[in-house]
């Protein structure tokens, strides 16, 4: 090997060591979109004073201890739990503490995938999942066209604020029913 096949050698391998070190430098700088989109770790949820005589434990879970939600009564009585953890779910509890419902997204709270599987709430008595409806359930038409109508502000990834596709949203605890209305349309009932 002569001398300059040896330069020739070196000047490449300089070459690739520079294009490695900078796109290293690189990655330190530019956030890649994966993980723009990852959620803040979750924390475990305390209420107290829910309906003013109950109270709400959501565990996360560990190593050491399983996921959990507890609803407590007086002096910290449990009345009842479920082996689920709520993550960033809106949620109500009924006013004698046997029914809980959530709403929204597990990892983003108030947002809604626009998807026809994405659950929009779910509905728990005394810890047994007794009642779920998906936004296929609750807008039959086709989602994009439909959101493209009501001049919705879809997110990226087909993500929808809870409030805007459905603006209106009551719960009625004496006859089970939970009243939503989409965007655009007339409230319509699902009883739990």
């Amino acid at each position: 090997m002569d001398r300059t096949q040896v330069h020739q050698r070196q000047a490449e391998r300089d070459v690739r060591l520079c294009r490695f070190f900078l796109g290293l430098a690189l990655s330190f700088f530019v956030p890649s979109s994966v993980n723009a989109m990852k959620p803040a770790p979750f924390e475990d949820i305390h209420i107290k004073a829910v309906q003013g005589r109950f109270e709400l434990v959501s565990h996360q879970g560990s190593f050491l201890r399983k996921k959990r939600t507890e609803v407590r009564g007086p002096h910290s009585k449990v009345l009842w739990q479920m082996p689920e953890f709520l993550g960033r779910h809106r949620w109500e509890l009924s006013p004698d503490g046997r029914t809980l419902i959530t709403f929204g997204d597990y990892h983003w709270g108030d947002r809604i995938q626009l998807k026809p599987g994405a659950v929009v709430f779910t509905a728990y008595e005394l810890g047994q999942k007794v009642k779920s409806a998906t936004l296929g359930e609750l807008i039959p038409e086709n989602l994009d066209a439909w959101a493209k109508t009501r001049k919705l502000d879809v997110l990226g990834g087909q993500w929808l604020l809870f409030e805007q596709g459905m603006p209106k949203l009551s719960i009625q605890w004496e006859d089970r029913l939970i009243l939503i209305s989409v965007a655009g349309g007339a409230a319509r009932p699902f009883p739990f």
